[in-house]
């Protein structure tokens, strides 16, 4: 009699402990965010947003044709975003690797397991993959005093480090004052490839269109202009203008 109680009292207590477990033992979910920060030759460093339950994180990559993933074990940020730095890469010839990122949390019983991973990412990386190309989006732009344009610079291939180019602009046309532009320079890195601005145009007294053409500067060495590299920018006036004939009588004109 004694036994059967001491074996019902053991069955109790290890099906009260496996439950009060169940709760620490639920995977975490993959991280919302997950992408490249920055990358050089051989090398990438990623980043992703961190769960107030995540105690670690499990960084897997590999080769994309290889079927093994390597991991490195990332311990998660006090605040704010985690992110780690994978060296090593193969870049000669070029290789594209494969990322993913799973949490895992230390909750009350047995320590949480690895949750699922996140879609995998990637990114090739060559050691000379130029020469890279810069190009606007357009031939030209038109736009009318007041309002503005919006230019894109982009480069292709993707490159495998950070590549700034100078944003110019010729006089042409115009005077001190007729357009401004939000940007002088254009930044590219593994994660952007394309860069906005704007071009404003001032509203002014004058009767008279003008132009002027954007263009490029200070490339380095591997990049080379497309060929959209200098188009043209058109600005035309509205303005009700008058003129005056030598008998004296005035004739209104709206430009456009």
């Amino acid at each position: 009699m004694v036994a059967a109680i001491t074996a019902l009292l053991a069955v109790h207590l290890s099906t009260a402990a496996t439950s009060a477990q169940v709760p620490g033992r639920t995977p975490l979910p993959a991280p919302t965010v997950f992408g490249f920060k920055s990358s050089t030759d051989t090398s990438a460093t990623l980043e992703w947003n961190t769960s107030h339950l995540a105690d670690r994180f499990r960084l897997e990559y590999k080769e994309t044709a290889d079927k093994t993933w390597i991991r490195k074990f990332v311990n998660a940020a006090s605040s704010g975003n985690t992110s780690t730095t994978v060296s090593g890469l193969t870049c000669d010839p070029a290789t594209e690797y494969e990322f993913r990122v799973s949490a895992w949390g230390d909750g009350p019983g047995d320590p949480i397991p690895y949750g699922p991973p996140t879609d995998a990412i990637s990114h090739t990386f060559d050691c000379e993959p130029g020469p890279y190309i810069v190009s606007y989006d357009a031939p030209s732009y038109t736009g009318n005093e007041g309002r503005s344009v919006n230019p894109i610079v982009s480069i292709t291939p993707t490159p495998n480090r950070s590549i700034t180019v100078g944003l110019t602009a010729t006089t042409g046309t115009t005077e001190s004052g007729d357009y401004t532009r939000t940007a002088t320079q254009a930044r590219f890195n593994a994660t952007t490839t394309s860069v906005g601005f704007n071009v404003n145009f001032a509203d002014d007294n004058d009767c008279d269109d003008e132009d002027f053409s954007l263009g490029f500067s200070g490339l380095p060495d591997d990049v080379e202009t497309g060929t959209q590299a200098a188009p043209d920018v058109d600005i035309d006036d509205l303005d009700t203008c008058k003129l005056k004939f030598s008998g004296g009588s005035d004739i209104s004109l709206t430009e456009g």
